[in-house]
């Protein structure tokens, strides 16, 4: 029976031996990761106009939250006739530094007999402060003029400043032939009202598209 015992005892052990030697040829194994957060920001432009206007510098809704100008309204009284030269701001008020892109106008006709006919014969002046032209030319005209200063000191394309900082331009809308032109380039020589826009009503606007 004592011999019986040991001989157990024998196999036993070379049975654990063996499953040490097979255990000796594993790897341990470890990793690693390295992360980075990404966010995007968006380009935001505020405009500041002249006192009497919908966002003007005394108005706290001005700036970044003024993305849609009103200047004062203008009553017409003559054939021949200026706008005020009126200074538009433009402020970055975010950590984007966007470019312009294209400059656009347009109007909104009223309903008054001699709109249409008034649409078509205002004139549209667009200048850097100083007198520098981007855009001088009929208000129909003024569609996607690209670069931003077609016969201008600016480049293609142009930045804004950087952020926090602005930027402005002076608009100013005219007609005839004797009318004061802030641009006053030389290059326009617009005919005075006809009868035909007599009586009208028009909302010119400009749009500035920028991009980052």
């Amino acid at each position: 029976m004592k011999l019986k015992t040991i001989a157990m005892t024998g196999v036993l052990s070379l049975a654990g031996l063996g499953l040490i030697g097979a255990g000796a040829h594993a790897a341990w194994t470890t990793n690693t990761t390295t992360r980075q957060q990404i966010t995007s920001s968006a380009p935001s432009i505020g405009l500041i106009g002249p006192a009497g206007s919908s966002c003007n510098a005394t108005d706290p809704n001005n700036g970044a939250s003024c993305v849609d100008l009103s200047l004062p309204s203008f009553e017409v009284t003559s054939s021949t006739f200026s706008t005020t030269p009126d200074t538009v701001y433009l402020e970055n008020n975010s950590d984007v530094t966007p470019y312009y892109e294209a400059l656009s106008a347009g109007d909104t006709v009223g309903g008054a007999p001699g709109s249409g006919s008034l649409a078509n014969e205002v004139y549209l002046c667009v200048a850097n402060i100083g007198g520098s032209t981007i855009y001088d030319g009929p208000l129909s005209g003024a569609v996607g003029v690209t670069p931003f200063a077609s016969g201008g000191t600016y480049s293609s394309p142009y930045s804004l400043p950087s952020p926090t900082q602005e930027d402005s331009f002076v608009m100013q809308f005219y007609a005839g032939p004797e009318a004061t032109d802030y641009c006053n380039d030389g290059n326009q020589d617009p005919s005075a009202l006809d009868n035909y826009a007599e009586d009208g009503v028009i909302t010119p606007y400009v749009t500035v598209t920028n991009q980052a």
